[in-house]
Parts: structure tokens; sequence; C-alpha cells
């Protein structure tokens, strides 16, 4: 065992966990997995013996693509419509209730352990 080796791995290893696993908690799913692909990809490459100059350009074209791809993710996010848009007038929730309930609700159990309400007149589902 070489001490100087171990203490470096140790030294640049143990930071760099530390640092990767706050950012991913944190960090868009999206990005975060382009970025292990580029990664690996890169890893992969040099393992089969693509010389350093051209891992340096393609990992440039990772950057790139990465940077478009997460650009166009974003902007389609940020123009599509909010899928739980909540009524703005009193009319708007009136009209989300279920019609047909005279009495109170019950709970009762589903046969795949679901909960579903039941009224005097109808089951919502």
């Amino acid at each position: 065992m070489e001490l100087g080796l171990t203490s470096s791995i140790i030294i640049g290893s143990v930071p760099a966990v530390i640092v990767g696993s706050l950012l991913s908690s944190r960090s868009n799913g999206y990005l975060l997995r382009r970025v292990i692909t580029g990664v690996v990809l890169l890893s992969g490459l040099k393992y089969v013996g693509v010389p350093t100059d051209w891992l340096g350009i393609i990992g440039a074209l990772e950057i790139v693509l990465i940077t478009f791809l997460t650009y166009r993710h974003w902007k389609r996010m940020r123009d599509a419509p909010s899928s739980a848009s909540v009524p703005e007038t009193v009319q708007g929730v009136v009209t989300l209730l279920p019609t047909g309930l005279d009495g109170d609700l019950e709970l009762e159990e589903a046969p795949l352990g679901e909960l579903t309400a039941r009224g005097d007149a109808d089951v919502l589902e």
C-alpha cells in the first residue's frame, strides 16, 4: 500500500462525493442524467484508446449539446401550460364539485386498497 497515492485519492474523492451529493439532491434530474451520460461516454472512449486531444474535442461538443438540450427542455417546461391550474372564480370551483351527493361522504376501502368516497347517490372515482 502506498500512503501517498492512498491519501491523494482520499483527499480528492471525499470532497467530490460530498459536493456531488449536495448538488445532485438540489439539481434538475434532466440535466444530471445528461452530465452523467457524458462523463460515462468520455470514460468509455478513453478506455478504448481514443487520444486525449479527441477526448477534449468530444467533451467540448458534449457541453454544447447538453447546454442546448437543457435550454430547450427548460423553455418547453416554461412555455407549457400548467396541468395543475387553479380555478380563479367561485364558479370554477363549484363546477369541479361532484353532482348527486345528497348525504355525508363515507370512505370505504376499495378492492385494491384504495380509498373511494361514497355518497348516497353515486360513487366518486
